[in-house]
């Protein structure tokens, strides 16, 4: 418009000029002129309408306003558009036409300015305030879920408030759901999730925490669930067990028992008493029974799969003694009247636990009672200056009422401890000395005749043994006994082999029946050695 003001006004004086000069310019005979036209009015600047409006914006946002009807122009004219921000680290302004687009830099305030101006350079303003907010940031998974396998029936809980934090404290609203309900279910109350192990399969579970601005996070976690855990079984009785004292059974407990699930299981063997019978689970897995003594008791064998389900059946087992046997020969007693020979029979019957009985074929000789295992023999009395004898019968007996009898058990019984065996000595060590003619000595080391002896007489020995001290009595040294019934010359006298094991720590003597010279023939002993046990 203000250029064509200037048009006009050119053109006016032009035609002034021309009008003039055809006129003479003297005012002379012409027609009079026509007055020249009125100046044009003059520029007018923009105004301003309205008001922009305040912008919330967050950071990193844009907006744009159209501030073409925020300003008019009195004359018409076209505007042109500019802006300008108060700080641009929060906020800043750029123009496309009339279109003002404001991006949101940093948290806080600042002051948008638009200016429109006319082609004469005259503008007008209008500012609008930008409040820009920080971005509000989706919550945060924290740490995650694991992974769970479970069985059919269980159920799995968490507070899934634990998984997630937002950065803005905004409180969460949470939402879950399971990609195969068939599998596993899961429910929300408030932040508790319940996951619900419904069949067999593979199932995720998919939780979403969304925060105040509609943000969302979510965190998934796979349940696999598997058929539940079936008990072992018994696939076969264990039959009755009938065992002898001293007795050991095995068995397969594999061989009783499955797993339905194929499951390794581990095996107890448990007894009701195992004062008769003990029961393990050996090295090998088997089931090891032992017949400790006669009776009857419950041994209780028990499948255990990896989870602690169990199934157990009980074996009836009952054990019987053993038939009694003959272990050794209860030995010859050698006493003097009221002393008393107690002695152990354990070593002379086998057979476990037996009791006994005992009868003397003479009671004026000798009596014998039993107390337990241990027979106790008193000499009651002897014919003088010889030896009396009784005989025991000893009936050992097991819980089954089977025995066995040793009978013909000599007792010596005499009414005076023996006379020394003349030439013959045993030291501390139980070395055994004959005494020769002329006073020399030999060590035997072997068995000798009277000949060996220093007595110038005819010397016979009708008998001899080695002898262990028991209670105020004697007891003869097994195999260690000779007899004769010849005089002279004969081999009667040995030594005795005290290292060897079936000779226990005890008191020892030789003793025996001789004739020597022209004496009445008689009983005599040696000095006595003792047998120390060894040392620990």
């Amino acid at each position: 418009m203000r250029a064509m003001r200037i048009l006009a006004a050119i053109l006016m004086t032009a035609v002034v000029a021309v009008w003039a000069a055809n006129c003479g310019g003297d005012g002379g005979t012409g027609p009079d002129p026509t007055p020249p036209p009125p100046p044009p009015p003059a520029n007018r600047a923009p105004t301003a309408v309205g008001s922009l409006g305040a912008l919330t914006i967050e950071v990193g946002a844009e907006v744009t306003v159209n501030v073409a009807s925020n300003f008019s122009d009195p004359d018409g004219d076209a505007l042109t558009y500019a802006a300008s921000t108060s700080d641009a680290a929060v906020a800043t302004a750029s123009v496309s036409g009339a279109t003002v687009a404001v991006t949101g830099v940093g948290a806080g305030s600042a002051t948008i300015t638009v200016t429109a101006r006319d082609p004469g350079g005259l503008s007008a303003t209008q500012t609008m305030g930008v409040t820009v907010e920080a971005t509000n940031q989706p919550p945060t998974v924290v740490g995650g879920i694991d992974d769970r396998t479970v069985t059919v029936g269980d159920t799995i809980t968490a507070d899934v408030a634990e998984f997630f934090e937002d950065p803005e404290g905004d409180d969460l609203t949470f939402a879950a759901a399971s990609s195969d309900t068939a599998v596993a279910t899961a429910a929300l109350d408030g932040s508790s999730l319940t996951v619900a192990a419904v069949g067999e399969g593979t199932a995720t579970v998919t939780v979403t925490a969304t925060d105040e601005a509609d943000n969302t996070g979510t965190v998934e976690f796979t349940v696999t669930v598997e058929a539940p855990n079936r008990a072992p079984e018994v696939t076969d009785t264990i039959p009755p067990q009938m065992l002898m004292v001293g007795d050991t059974v095995r068995l397969d407990p594999s061989d009783h028992f499955s797993d339905p699930d194929g499951d390794d299981l581990v095996f107890e063997a448990v007894s009701s008493n195992t004062g008769f019978v003990t029961a393990l689970i050996d090295a090998d897995g088997m089931v090891e029974i032992g017949a400790q003594a006669a009776g009857s008791t419950v041994v209780t064998v028990t499948a255990s799969d990896p989870e602690g389900l169990q199934a157990a059946q009980q074996v009836d087992v009952t054990v019987t003694a053993p038939p009694p046997g003959i272990a050794d020969t209860i030995p010859t007693h050698d006493m003097i009247v009221d002393s008393m020979v107690p002695l152990d029979l354990s070593p002379y019957f086998e057979g476990g636990d037996l009791t006994y009985t005992v009868t003397s074929t003479d009671e004026m000789v000798a009596v014998a009672s039993v107390d337990g295992s241990t027979v106790t023999t008193t000499g009651m009395g002897a014919m003088e200056d010889t030896i009396s004898s009784a005989y025991l019968t000893v009936t050992a007996t097991n819980s089954g009422g089977e025995s066995v009898t040793q009978d013909s058990i000599m007792v010596r019984v005499h009414q005076e401890e023996y006379d020394s065996l003349p030439g013959i000595s045993v030291d501390e060590e139980g070395v055994l000395t004959a005494s020769l003619p002329g006073g020399a000595s030999l060590t035997l080391s072997f068995c000798v005749s009277s000949s060996l002896t220093s007595s110038a007489a005819g010397f016979a020995i009708y008998w001899t043994e080695w002898q262990r001290a028991v209670g105020g009595g004697w007891v003869t040294v097994q195999n260690n006994v000779f007899f004769s019934t010849q005089t002279n010359q004969q081999v009667h006298v040995c030594p005795i082999n005290i290292e060897d094991e079936k000779f226990p720590p005890g008191i020892y003597r030789l003793a025996g029946h001789a004739k020597i010279g022209d004496e009445p023939d008689g009983f005599y002993k040696t000095s006595t050695f003792e047998k120390k046990p060894p040392e620990s």
